[in-house]
């Protein structure tokens, strides 16, 4: 028998324990084990130890969870066909940004069932006018977006004459051909990452009641980890964004054994309104 799952509750026994293990983190971020990964990200100690407080806690509802995480622990890739639903956890996605003290960080978990990202968890312990910590959920398919309970604002562009804002990183220093274009347009890009999920969320909500951070015109990024990018693509969703490849393929459902990859990544990601994609695409044809 299939067993149900009421993501709300998943999410508020979430949000309930976790400020407390980020906070105790936080205070020992100085003396954490740190590791510089083969694709030049960074891992610390305190990514593990989020990570299985929130297995740990997921199990609550979920006794025997398939998992695809960051750090270890899958199980998806051995039962992924079998399996009713998969937790995809990033403990911590901007372990740089956390272990330097700032801000843009997140824990980022989404339920996939049948290849969808149905339900999402977006924790960013140190946003918030007062660094209270911010909360977004999506509760299910189809369910809107909430910011820390309450139904969230889309991110609206409304062609007034300000600065095109862009998300655009990537792991090198080389310049693409589009960055330039970009530039001539007097647009502004960010290239250097912090966490993916939160430019995400930036692309697709208007966060500026919360935090003091802008929202994004559109995101880009390639080569990008399911974990950095499914519980962007919940929210996409949730508020009518288009997402899919440079090629043009949607993102979801993902196709079948993705999940059971060891590494599974989207070779592109692009986010943008549904009036905006056409010119989008068009610019980032020549990378």
């Amino acid at each position: 028998m299939r067993l149900t799952i009421n993501y709300a509750d998943v999410w508020q026994s979430l949000a309930g324990e976790l400020g407390a293990v980020f906070r105790e983190v936080g205070t020992h971020r100085n003396a954490l084990e740190v590791r510089t990964k083969r694709d030049g990200s960074v891992w610390s100690e305190a990514d593990r130890y989020v990570q299985r407080e929130i297995v740990r806690l997921i199990s609550r509802f979920d006794p025997r969870p398939c998992v695809v995480a960051e750090e270890g622990m899958n199980t998806a890739f051995t039962r992924e066909a079998t399996c009713p639903r998969v937790w995809v956890i990033d403990p911590i996605d901007g372990t740089r940004e956390f272990l330097n003290g700032g801000v843009e960080f997140c824990c980022a978990i989404a339920a996939i069932e049948s290849g969808m990202p149905v339900a999402c968890f977006i924790f960013l312990p140190e946003l918030g006018h007062e660094r209270e910590g911010v909360l977004i959920t999506v509760d299910g398919a189809g369910a809107d977006p909430l910011i820390n309970g309450a139904r969230a604002t889309t991110a609206s562009f409304d062609g007034d004459g300000m600065q095109t804002q862009v998300s655009a990183t990537r792991r090198d220093r080389s310049p693409r051909a589009f960055e330039g274009r970009l530039a001539l347009c007097g647009a502004v890009a960010k290239t250097q990452a912090t966490s993916l999920t939160l430019d995400m969320v930036r692309t697709c909500l208007d966060i500026s009641a919360v935090a003091s951070l802008g929202s994004f015109d559109w995101f880009y990024r390639e080569h990008q980890r399911i974990w950095d990018a499914a519980a962007g693509i919940s929210v996409a969703a949730g508020t009518g964004r288009v997402a899919m490849t440079l090629c043009g393929e949607p993102l979801v459902p993902l196709p079948a054994g993705f999940l059971e990859q060891k590494v599974p990544t989207l070779s592109t990601t692009v986010i943008a309104s549904a009036g905006d994609i056409g010119c989008v695409m068009s610019l980032l044809a020549s990378r």
